[in-house]
């Protein structure tokens, strides 16, 4: 770890990465000044009773600063005003943002809908489809191999079992659909 101290108007700036947890934690207070200890100590406990444990003059003239301005009834108003504005904005993105949430998922739900319901109405159209060419198919056979026996063709009924073309040729001769 390194603090890089530079010189700019006569004054110290450190430039820190994280450096403030070592020096609160007292493993590099000999490296910096004193006052800057005191100062990142302060700021992590900021309370009248760490100011009064401070010799710095500045940390003692930041806590009377803190104090008038928490006490100013001016303040005061404009931190609630400011903090109802924020709620305000906070509810108001919330809102947006539950109303644009419904709107896309219906969009999507009803996007998915259809395309499950018209899939959906396929397959059981499909299958009913099936279920009745079947139920025609045995009925218009059935019909078919009446007309042969009350005609007394039993190679005809015969055949119409193993030749599909030949039993299409009967249906057609009696008019069988």
């Amino acid at each position: 770890m390194v603090i890089e101290e530079k010189q700019k108007n006569g004054a110290q700036l450190f430039f820190t990465s994280n450096i403030e947890n070592y020096i609160i934690k007292g493993e590099l207070t000999d490296e910096v000044s004193p006052e800057l200890v005191e100062l990142l100590h302060y700021i992590e406990h900021t309370t009248q009773d760490m100011a009064d444990g401070c010799k710095s003059e500045r940390i003692h003239k930041m806590q009377k600063r803190i104090c008038s301005i928490k006490s100013s009834e001016e303040v005061s108003v404009r931190y609630m005003q400011r903090w109802e504005e924020m709620e305000m904005e906070k509810e108001a993105a919330r809102e947006l943002g539950l109303a644009e949430g419904r709107t896309q998922g219906l969009t999507e739900g009803r996007t998915q809908g259809l395309a499950e319901g018209r899939a959906e109405g396929r397959a059981e159209g499909r299958a009913e489809g099936r279920a009745e060419g079947r139920a025609e198919g045995r009925s218009s056979m059935a019909r078919l191999i009446d007309k042969l026996l009350e005609e007394n063709r039993i190679e005809d009924c015969k055949r119409i079992a193993k030749d599909p073309e030949f039993c299409q040729h009967l249906m057609e001769e009696f008019g069988i659909e």
